[in-house]
């Protein structure tokens, strides 16, 4: 990752500032099928700095006067970005994009520094807006460089093999979900499957799991096409500038605007791909591990409260339970199931008693916050009955 000051300063768009960009210029029929595509050095003063909440407010008819004022002027584009999002959005499922719901779980903090809340952070129709025009830039320069043999860096993410899917297969059994005729090696089989499951109670699960099947995506100088994106090409090009791949991905298609030719970078290429990817983990572990603590530092004053979740994780030493309203999960040793003697039952993905007593994932119980353990950064439940 670039630095935070370079990332949402130099390589960001600022309200009414210009800008040295580089931009792909897509060019949709009216049923939404990409027809033309331009790429070109160019200047961009952005007119006004959008905020999703405040732009979804806008466009669902419930902002305040003082937001009406603030977009006026952009409410018509915004609604043509509405209606092609659409059509795109419509082509990437048609295609069998896999399109994971999940809301991220963030500490707020204040001024200070301080935890004042954890909260889910959901994805709203902006967000998806936004995803849909960044994904078919990226690939229209991913086909563009590979098109043209310029090497450069993709983002690829590859087809899952079989044994990954075990846990995934051996869940839907269990709970008898019909996957027969679903080719689960491919995403418009694993998004039929998705979108058969959804309403269920155990729809998360299924979600999750899916997930947990498919491989990392990583950085490569080959174009090995994304699997989880239903697409042949992609890469990192959309601003702002976060990653190095994104940069390396600009500097190629500059050359291919100049329609200069490139010549002994590959090797370099292949190193730097290794070398992101590998940094990229790192990042993401840290990125978890930060966030795992401000939660528990969160909690650490409501020792002896009392919350309900769903079960998201089974062990055979116990359960991991996400609590409602928050999303922060913790963990349930058997030790606290007082109701019966559990053992986990792994072929049927639950904890089954001595005394006839189970627990399922997706299962909602009544826990007590035991222990915040800053050290092991671990929380510590017990289970509540009555």
């Amino acid at each position: 990752m670039l630095p935070h000051s370079l990332s949402d300063g130099l390589c960001s768009l600022k309200e009414g500032v210009p800008r040295l960009t580089l931009s792909a210029f897509l060019t949709f029929n009216p049923g939404g099928q990409l027809v033309r595509t331009d790429f070109a050095q160019t200047v961009i003063q952005s007119g006004r700095r959008g905020v999703y909440e405040e732009v979804q407010k806008v466009l669902d008819g419930q902002a305040s006067p003082e937001l009406h004022y603030k977009y006026a002027r952009f409410e018509p584009i915004l609604r043509d970005m509405v209606k092609l999002s659409t059509f795109i959005r419509r082509q990437r499922e048609n295609d069998g994009s896999l399109d994971f719901d999940f809301p991220e779980v963030r500490a707020v903090l204040d001024l200070s520094g301080k935890v004042v809340n954890v909260a889910k952070k959901d994805r709203l129709a902006t967000h998806k807006l936004i995803e849909d025009f960044m994904v078919a830039a990226n690939e229209a320069v991913a086909f563009h460089l590979d098109r043209l043999k310029i090497p450069t860096i993709y983002r690829i993410h590859e087809t899952p093999d079989a044994s990954n899917l075990e846990e995934l297969i051996q869940f839907l059994q269990a709970y008898r979900i019909n996957f027969k005729n679903l080719d689960l090696t491919s995403p418009k089989g694993l998004q039929t499957l998705l979108k058969a499951v959804e309403g269920q109670s155990y729809a998360p699960i299924v979600s999750n799991l899916v997930l947990r099947s498919l491989k990392l995506a990583v950085y490569s100088t080959r174009n090995a096409g994304h699997f989880g994106l239903a697409l042949d090409s992609y890469c990192h090009f959309t601003s702002p500038i976060r990653r190095y791949p994104d940069l390396t991905v600009h500097r190629s298609l500059k050359k291919a605007i100049a329609q200069e030719k490139v010549t002994g970078v590959l090797h370099q290429y292949e190193k730097m791909a290794l070398h992101c990817s590998l940094q990229e983990r790192q990042a993401e572990k840290a990125e978890r591990e930060s966030q795992k603590v401000l939660q528990l530092r969160f909690m650490e004053n409501k020792v002896g409260q009392q919350f309900e979740g769903p079960v998201k994780h089974l062990t055979p030493y116990g359960a991991f339970v996400e609590l409602n309203p928050y999303g922060i999960e913790g963990f349930v040793p058997l030790e606290n199931l007082k109701d019966d003697d559990y053992q986990l039952n792994q072929a049927a993905f639950l904890l089954q008693g001595r005394k006839g007593s189970k627990i399922q994932l997706g299962d909602i119980l009544k826990v007590q916050v035991q222990t915040v353990d800053m050290v092991l950064h671990k929380l510590i439940l017990t289970r509540i009955y009555g």
